[in-house]
C-alpha cells in the first residue's frame, strides 16, 4: 500500500452483492420513514445541508444517506470538522453491537465507505502526508 486510504476499497467498482451475514437485505428497499416504532424521518440539520453542499463541490453524494438515513447523516455532521471522529462514528455505524441489526443496504453502504475513504485523506492531509 503507498497510501494510508488504499486500506479502503474503492466502493465505485464493488458489485451490487449481500452484505456479510445478511444475505439478501442489500436488495432490500428501506426508507427513513421506516423506522424502528414507525417514527417520521428525522429531518436534516441545517449543518447536514452545509455538508451536503461541501460535498457536492467535491464531486461526492451521499444523497441515498441524506434520503433514508437522515439521522446517520445528522450525527456525521455533528462532528465533521473532526476526520478522526466521523472515522471512528463510521466505524461504530459499521459494526453491531446491539445485536439483530439489519445493517445498512448496499448504496448506503458505498455512501459511508466513500465518506471514511474522504476522512482518511482529510486526515492524511492534516498530516502534511
Amino acid at each position: 500500500m503507498n497510501h494510508l486510504y488504499d486500506a479502503f476499497p474503492d466502493t465505485r467498482a464493488m458489485p451490487d452483492a449481500p452484505i456479510a451475514g445478511h444475505p439478501g437485505e442489500s436488495d432490500r428497499i428501506f426508507s427513513a420513514s421506516r423506522r424502528p416504532g414507525g417514527d417520521r424521518p428525522e429531518p436534516l440539520t441545517d449543518r447536514s445541508l452545509e455538508v451536503l453542499g461541501t460535498l457536492r463541490d467535491e464531486a461526492m453524494t451521499v444523497e441515498i444517506l441524506a434520503d433514508r438515513f437522515p439521522h446517520v447523516l445528522n450525527r456525521l455532521s455533528a462532528v465533521w470538522d473532526s476526520p478522526n471522529a466521523v472515522f471512528e462514528l463510521i466505524g461504530e455505524l459499521l459494526i453491531d453491537r446491539r445485536g439483530g441489526r439489519r445493517g445498512f443496504p448496499a448504496d448506503a453502504l458505498y455512501e459511508l465507505l466513500a465518506l471514511r475513504r474522504l476522512c482518511v485523506r482529510r486526515i492524511v492531509a492534516s498530516a502534511g502526508l
